[in-house]
């Protein structure tokens, strides 16, 4: 029995091949689950990369971008036939106020309200439909008061129902007219908004905005204020106050590529028309939300805003009353027009050498 022990010594020197042998197989397996990991990983960005570039609007091929960030342009020919549907949405948790020879009356609002607009541009015309006008009480928190359905109210914030008929609007070398015969509403409506009718157009993304981001390139994340003169950019019509954007991403917005920004500050502007035609006083602040500004034209697409704000008739003596509270609203532009996208062209030595323009901090136009 002694004869046939193996020392311990001896033992060891023979386990330990083997021991090594495991080890090294055990580091392969993990070496090869490596490769494997990433061949994969690889494969799927890849993959990930194919299916984004199919999926790409044609019009990406306009976008001025370079590793030194995004140019938003300007330069190209804005259409002028063109159609736009934008579709409005405003969550509203305040109040108005009515003053009366009887008194004052507070009213609590507390709903949803719909707007849906079709400007319709051939050259000089416009054709401007009010498609839809709703709103819909917010349903109580409570379950044992909810209803089954939303229920339809009259919206507090008009005196009357809107006019939904047609109007075509033309520009000459006095601004936009209302072309408006026979029915009383409608010249009414033709003659209020015949003044303001461009900042409407401005607004809903059917002219070009009157001022831009200058040519410098801007990288996701940068910041840039809009104020003074240059507010024009983000707040159509006759507007004061400071906005502060910053770059957070592109996205497409209904085939369009956007710089997605966010957005906050305040502004007040005057005797501006919404959808439905009435003219407003505004004053709101922006607690948070996010604008997306097109890429290839002075436009903006699409807005998620959560705001304070206060906002009366423009007219004198109206019943409608004053309004202040919370109001989240959420704007959508679909924008159609035909686009001439150029072929691409293989870029000379020169001009793969060339610097890129600008920095990656940016001002408004310095016109503005």
């Amino acid at each position: 029995m002694n004869a046939c022990r193996i020392p311990d010594c001896l033992r060891r020197c023979l386990l330990l091949p083997v021991i090594l042998g495991l080890v090294s197989c055990d580091q392969i397996r993990k070496a090869a689950d490596k490769v494997k990991s990433k061949v994969s990983d690889t494969l799927e960005e890849h993959l990930g990369e194919l299916n984004d570039e199919q999926d790409k609007s044609p019009l990406y091929a306009l976008v001025d971008q370079t590793e030194q960030g995004y140019v938003f342009r300007k330069d190209l020919e804005f259409p002028t036939d063109l159609r736009v549907v934008t579709t409005y949405k405003r969550q509203i948790a305040g109040r108005i106020i009515r003053e009366t020879e009887l008194g004052k009356n507070i009213e609590n609002v507390n709903g949803e309200e719909w707007t849906i607009a079709e400007f319709d541009r051939k050259g000089s015309s416009v054709l401007y439909s009010l498609k839809e006008s709703s709103f819909e009480l917010r349903m109580p928190e409570h379950e044992d008061e909810k209803e089954s359905e939303p229920a339809r109210a009259m919206n507090p914030l008009r005196q009357a129902p809107p006019l939904t008929e047609p109007m075509i609007f033309v520009l000459n070398e006095n601004g936009w007219k209302g072309q408006a015969k026979g029915n009383f509403k409608k010249m009414a409506l033709s003659q209020d908004l015949s003044p303001v009718f461009g900042d409407m157009l401005v607004e809903n993304a059917v002219m070009a905005r009157p001022l831009w981001f200058a040519k410098r390139r801007i990288k996701v994340g940068d910041e840039v204020t809009i104020s003074g003169a240059a507010l024009p950019m983000l707040v159509a019509g006759k507007a004061t106050g400071s906005l502060t954007l910053k770059l957070e991403g592109i996205e497409e917005v209904k085939g369009q590529p956007c710089g997605r920004f966010s957005v906050k500050g305040q502004f007040s502007r005057s005797n501006f028309p919404n959808l439905e035609g009435r003219l407003l006083d505004e004053e709101v602040s922006i607690q948070s939300g996010e604008l997306w500004l097109s890429l290839i034209f002075p436009v903006i697409l699409k807005e998620k805003i959560q705001t304070i704000q206060s906002f009366k008739p423009s007219e004198a003596g109206s019943t409608i009353g004053r309004g202040q509270g919370t109001i989240d609203t959420m704007v959508v532009r679909e924008w159609h027009a035909d686009i001439s996208i150029p072929e691409p062209q293989a870029k000379t030595e020169s001009e793969e050498d060339e610097p890129a323009e600008g920095s990656s901090k940016t001002d408004a136009d310095s016109e503005a």
